[in-house]
């Protein structure tokens, strides 16, 4: 735009040319507070300069290096967030789908008296007597494990939880 123009606008505000951004704010929020409510339409044309003016220069006035995405609207980064989560939600949804046999078999318990067999064989292994979601092994570190009655000596082993949900049915 050129000087010319600017100065105009500027003149339209009251202000000296290359005013502050400070300044122009604080002059807009002053001539804005003296709108009547019923006005005419010369009055209506002046506030429609007065709005022109403010836009130009606030355009204008704001440093080249902050210009970077002013032209984005609020709605459009709103909508562009929505659709971000929309899709971070669908990526979260399929990865369950694709993972939920593995997950499924964290989520189940397998309940005290419960009859565990082995998979591959089908032949009964022991009983389950309880659960220990924090068993101490005398090697590694401690974790699940539930606590069964082998069905041929009546011994009673610590088996890791892992073991029994893969490697057993109930």
């Amino acid at each position: 735009m050129s000087e010319a123009a600017l100065n105009r606008h500027w003149d339209t505000l009251g202000l000296p040319p290359n005013s502050s951004l400070e300044d122009l704010e604080i002059r807009y929020c002053l001539l804005i507070e003296h709108i009547p409510e019923n006005p005419t339409e010369d009055q209506e044309r002046q506030w429609q300069e007065i709005r022109t003016a403010y836009s130009v220069l606030r355009h204008a006035s704001v440093p080249k290096e902050k210009k970077g995405l002013a032209w984005v609207s609020p709605v459009l980064l709103v909508r562009a967030g929505l659709v971000a989560a929309a899709g971070v939600l669908l990526g979260a949804l399929l990865l369950l789908a694709f993972n939920y046999k593995s997950l499924a078999v964290r989520w189940t318990e397998v309940e005290a008296g419960a009859e565990l067999r082995i998979k591959s064989t089908n032949q009964p292994y022991g009983t389950v007597l309880e659960f220990d979601r924090n068993h101490a092994f005398p090697a590694g570190s401690p974790g699940p494990a539930y606590k069964v009655r082998l069905a041929g000596s009546g011994e009673e082993i610590w088996v890791g939880e892992r073991l029994v949900e893969l490697g057993m049915t109930h």
